[in-house]
């Protein structure tokens, strides 16, 4: 179901309801870039806290364009589940966050997937995380609002409402109503009409004003009864709630208390936080502390497929895409690969109308439909694997229990540390050393950066990564102990570089062990025995054990 500004309020509470009988929500968000610049691009070099604060100065430059929510939940005595899918398209009114940041490549991406921008723009709804929530509460209870921020010229119309209806109630001595004279062509719509009731009530205590369609009125009363109606007016939460906007769905998804599933979702985690619930600290271990409390569970589907990473090749799934696995599990071959009698999926009606007939990747919603389907798939068959002995058909609570040790952690990739732990703290794996690039003397004596990134190139940008420290230093960082074996011996036969091997890591200094290029083949023993040398420990604790 695609939802806009124009059904937002009509539809929610069908959203909410959704949300409260799912047994789990996946999730997905579409966005206005990925990299502020090159710096800010992932690295081999990253630690988890640097990839953090990559992202969250992406996230705080570019916006959310799209979100989608897909609710499974299972149908009673059957295997089955019932699947909803809302795609809400997300465009912020606060002018306090007017400007943003859009990259041509984000823009052109989307395009090409049939994004639509007018809806974007026109008809897009809003949201406001809890921070930005309490800072509109504190403004209202001291008569603090700044109209301007709720659309243009809207101050501009509430100054003349006030000018007029104080002229007006002046000069009347009795209880009567008239009409105030909006300006020409100005329209109020949305949380601008609960806002302009709100304001005028609490500003006259002698007058009640009522929206009738898009005419204002006002009634002079006693204080006595203006009291009595204060009582029940709620123009005050209806214009809170209308700030709030698209954040009352993840209001809703907490209260539920569901296992909420992404793929390779650092980053959409990030988003949903920002724009949604609260400002992102600064911290990485903050923001790892905070997010836990209102996301008790969470499970990235990446680390899924990556555990049937053999299963998958065998089918010839290698890539981990989210398009590669969705595109195998719609398939129904794979429900043999992956154990008979997998939960049938059950489209509501509109959902079933949209995405039926074919792909939509990159549309939000459909994401998040596959994202569901893909977790689905993985987490049944490993609730088959441990049954042993039990039925076939798995409930929701068995498969959950397959999953958990999976839970709470996110995919990082190019990284040493393959995922973000939600719940304690992160693995630490020993990547391979760092290789020292020097330029030879008499070749100038000056290192070419780009040359080396070309030469580089065929590796795979996230197999190998280089770092330029000055014109006479860099560094290369490599993800596997296979690929530090080929660049090492690459590179040292490559008469234009003095390559040495960094014992400690990068970060800590240049404690090195320097190979001559005259000795190629010395280096490559060399490199083989560090490829080797992990076996050759195990075999000897396994010697001295007999």
């Amino acid at each position: 179901m695609e939802i806009t500004s124009d059904n937002f309020d009509a539809v929610f509470p069908h959203v909410e309801e959704c949300i409260s009988k799912a047994a789990f929500i996946a999730f997905d968000f579409e966005f206005l870039g990925l990299h502020l610049n090159d710096a800010n691009r992932s690295s081999l070099f990253d630690s988890p806290a640097d990839r953090y604060a990559k992202h969250r100065a992406a996230v705080l430059n570019f916006p959310p364009s799209q979100l989608g929510i897909a609710t499974f939940s299972p149908s009673k005595g059957e295997n089955a589940y019932k699947v909803d899918v809302f795609n809400i398209y997300l465009f912020k009114r606060l002018a306090s966050r007017s400007v943003f940041s859009c990259s041509v490549s984000a823009l052109t991406f989307l395009s090409n997937h049939d994004f639509d921008f007018n809806k974007f723009i026109s008809k897009g709804v809003s949201y406001a995380n809890a921070d930005e929530m309490e800072n509109v509460r504190r403004q209202m209870a001291h008569d603090e609002v700044d109209f301007e921020n709720f659309g243009e010229n809207f101050g501009a119309l509430m100054t003349s409402l006030l000018t007029q209806t104080r002229e007006i109630l002046e000069k009347a001595k009795k209880e009567y109503e008239f009409k105030l004279d909006l300006p020409h062509g100005a329209v109020v719509t949305g949380v601008q009409r609960d806002l302009l009731i709100f304001a005028l009530r609490r500003k006259f205590d002698n007058a009640w004003f009522t929206l009738r369609g898009h005419e204002l009125y006002c009634r002079r009363i006693a204080r006595s009864k203006r009291r009595r109606w204060m009582l029940h007016d709620q123009s005050k939460a209806r214009a809170l709630d209308g700030i709030c906007g698209a954040g009352k769905i993840v209001h809703a998804i907490i209260d539920a208390r569901v296992p909420l599933i992404g793929h390779n979702c650092l980053i959409d985690f990030l988003y949903l936080y920002q724009y949604l619930l609260a400002d992102l600290p600064e911290s990485y271990e903050s923001w790892k502390r905070t997010f836990a409390q209102p996301f008790p569970v969470v499970f990235d589907t990446r680390l899924l497929a990556t555990r049937n990473k053999d299963k998958l090749s065998l089918h010839g799934v290698n890539s981990y895409s989210l398009e590669s696995l969705g595109t195998y599990f719609a398939q129904s071959v794979s429900a043999s690969h992956f154990g008979r009698q997998q939960p049938d999926l059950r489209l509501s009606d509109a959902a079933k109308k949209r995405y039926q007939c074919g792909a939509h990747y990159h549309e939000a919603g459909y994401d998040a439909l596959m994202t569901g389907q893909v977790f689905l798939r993985m987490a049944y068959f490993a609730a088959l694997q441990s049954a042993k002995d039990r039925p076939a058909v798995q409930s929701w609570r068995q498969i959950l229990f397959a999953v958990r040790p999976l839970g709470n952690q996110l995919a990082l990739s190019m990284m040493s540390t393959p995922f973000v732990n939600l719940a304690g703290p992160d693995p630490v794996y020993k990547r391979p050393n760092t290789i020292i690039v020097r330029p030879i003397k008499w070749f100038g004596g000056r290192l070419n950066a780009g040359q080396l990134k070309r030469d580089l190139d065929a590796f795979g940008r996230g197999r190998c990564d280089v770092k330029v420290l000055s014109s006479r230093c860099a560094l290369v960082a490599t993800n596997t102990d296979v690929t530090y074996s080929r660049v090492f011996t690459f590179l040292s036969a490559d008469e234009k570089y003095r390559i040495s091997t960094c014992l400690d890591d990068a970060t800590k200094g240049l404690s090195s062990v320097c190979f001559n290029r005259s000795y190629v083949v010395g280096a490559s023993i060399v490199c083989l025995m560090y490829v080797l040398k992990p076996l050759f420990l195990k075999a000897i604790a396994l010697r001295s054990q007999e």
